[in-house]
């Protein structure tokens, strides 16, 4: 391919000409000028996990993928939707909305974090084409007050609305629609909705908005929506506003933590009572497992026997038997380090999975409500969770809501974190089925599988990210879980039975090469004082 693709320069100055022009302009420049980046390129190490989540596979919004040849056949549709839209236009034809967009190109423009080799005009019909298309796509949102603009639509755009919402071609757009480099900026809604012949176009821009929030969020709310019409309105695109919602506010996360552990002792009742008169003898029990003289009792049989003298031919497999045993005590330590630090492009946090907290006496609560709502009462050992609804679009949503928040590195990682909590805490498909069943995970997949399969591979994220409220869970979690019993003695079978145990089938396939060996030479040789019998394939050696 050629390295330096050709270009017209003269176009070129003429843009930047242009540009500095109407961005020093004193009539443009006070809006213009503070409009936030707001619209980003994926990054690479998110992209290359899973293209399809990031890259519009039906229909193209804005001028960040509107040239790719496979998604053409979309825009029949986004012309017939553009020519319904004239219709509803008031005072204005659709060449004046082009020209009023046209003025608004350094605002329009300044929303991408790319530059975008394209003409002012290009820019203005782009916007005003694919803007026709949302709302009339986002109609179906809209409640009872869309009820009238519904029945207008015409056959041909029936085949990709779907008042339903259940078509495979629909649910296609919906995700499409929510990418982060498939977005337009919101205010091209709502000065295309300001053009039409409609009574309050601000607030039913925002009710569309609300519902297609409703319908997108995998969190389920039981109190009012989170935001006001002006902060609806007043969002950079979709995927931001969808963000907000699902996302709570830092501050009301920090409220949320003043108050953990200020319950009123008297409630507790007799449970914190038993925990405080037994807690000395519980830790005194611990520290007597954990010591160093019941780890060289342990350890001392076989110190004996590792001194015998084992014949040549053995000292390869014994070789192999201490690798493997370094191994499983470096993974030991890993495991009983809870707080360690891990590396940001590690798979998982460090945090037990929900077979194994099961299995240890933890129980898991839904709650109706966003990622404030998770936290771990040490009392009655029970983890909260907000309740998650997994569709078919649900992981193209989580993907680009995390690839949002990594656009910023000020921004807290809150649902970053979230979302590698998730993912260590489900390994399997018996993960995801306690979960359902405990009606944390409600499942519209095909199996509890596939559900596992999509939370396990939304791994990656950019940089460590650290949030209070959700590593104190997660530490919380890990401490509890480490001195709990079962999980005492399983770490101890494991590092001083387990380990040993193949030297110790070694021992015995050695052993049962002597004997043997014995059978072999007292049937040559007829041994007078030993008889050796075989019954069953089991030797037993009688004296007679």
């Amino acid at each position: 391919m050629d390295s330096q693709p050709t270009f017209d320069q003269h176009r070129w100055v003429t843009r930047i000409r242009e540009t500095l022009a109407q961005e020093y302009d004193p009539n443009n420049c006070d809006d213009d000028a503070e409009t936030p980046v707001s619209i980003f390129s994926v990054s690479k190490s998110l992209m290359v996990t899973k293209p399809e989540a990031y890259i519009p596979q039906q229909v193209a919004i804005g001028p960040c993928h509107q040239w790719r040849s496979e998604l053409y056949e979309m825009e029949r549709y986004k012309f017939t939707a553009a020519r319904m839209f004239q219709e509803h236009l008031q005072g204005i034809t659709f060449e004046g909305v082009i020209g009023q967009f046209a003025k608004l190109d350094f605002k329009i423009r300044a929303c991408y974090d790319r530059y975008f080799d394209l003409s002012t005009e290009t820019i203005a019909w782009m916007m005003a084409i694919d803007g026709s298309f949302l709302l009339e796509f986002l109609q179906i949102y809209g409640g009872d007050q869309m009820a009238d603009d519904l029945s207008r639509v015409s056959s041909r755009m029936s085949q990709v609305i779907d008042y339903t919402g259940k078509s495979t071609t629909h649910n296609a757009i919906l995700r499409d629609i929510i990418m982060l480099e498939n977005q337009i900026p919101l205010f091209i809604l709502k000065q295309l909705l300001g053009y039409c012949k409609r009574e309050n176009p601000c607030e039913a821009l925002a009710m569309m908005l609300m519902g297609l929030c409703a319908s997108l969020s995998p969190f389920e709310r039981v109190d009012e929506f989170p935001l006001g019409q002006n902060e609806i309105l007043q969002m950079g695109h979709l995927l931001e506003l969808l963000y907000h919602v699902c996302v709570p506010r830092i501050e009301e996360i920090h409220g949320q933590d003043e108050t953990v552990g200020k319950e009123n002792p008297d409630s507790l009742g007799r449970v914190r009572y038993w925990m405080l008169v037994c807690s000395p003898l519980l830790r005194h029990l611990r520290r007597l497992l954990t010591s160093r003289m019941l780890k060289s009792i342990l350890k001392f049989p076989f110190k004996i026997i590792r001194k015998i003298r084992m014949p040549s031919s053995s000292r390869n497999i014994l070789n192999e038997v201490a690798t493997f045993e370094k191994k499983l005590a470096t993974q030991q330590d890993i495991e009983s380090s809870p707080n360690t630090t891990v590396h940001p492009l590690m798979e998982e946090i460090m945090i037990p999975s929900v077979a194994q907290l099961s299995d240890a006496g933890v129980r898991f609560c839904a709650t109706k409500g966003d990622i404030s709502s998770i936290k771990f009462d040490n009392i009655s050992r029970t983890i909260h969770l907000p309740r998650i609804t997994f569709d078919e679009n649900t992981e193209v949503v989580l993907r680009n809501l995390v690839a949002f928040e990594a656009t910023s590195a000020s921004r807290a990682q809150i649902f970053t974190r979230y979302t590698e909590l998730m993912n260590g805490i489900i390994d399997t498909e018996e993960d995801v089925k306690l979960l359902r069943e405990d009606g944390i995970v409600i499942n519209r997949l095909k199996s509890d599988k596939e559900v596992a399969d999509r939370w396990n591979g939304m791994t990656r994220s950019l940089f460590l990210t650290k949030v209070a409220h959700l590593d104190k869970v997660i530490e919380e979690v890990n401490k509890y879980y480490s001195t709990r019993w079962r999980v005492i003695f399983g770490k101890l079978l494991k590092k001083y039975v387990y380990r040993s145990w193949p030297f110790l089938t070694l021992v015995a396939a050695n052993l049962f090469l002597v004997l043997t060996a014995l059978q072999t030479f007292c049937s040559v040789y007829e041994c007078g004082g030993i008889q050796v019998k075989n019954i069953g394939g089991v030797m037993n050696s009688t004296l007679v």
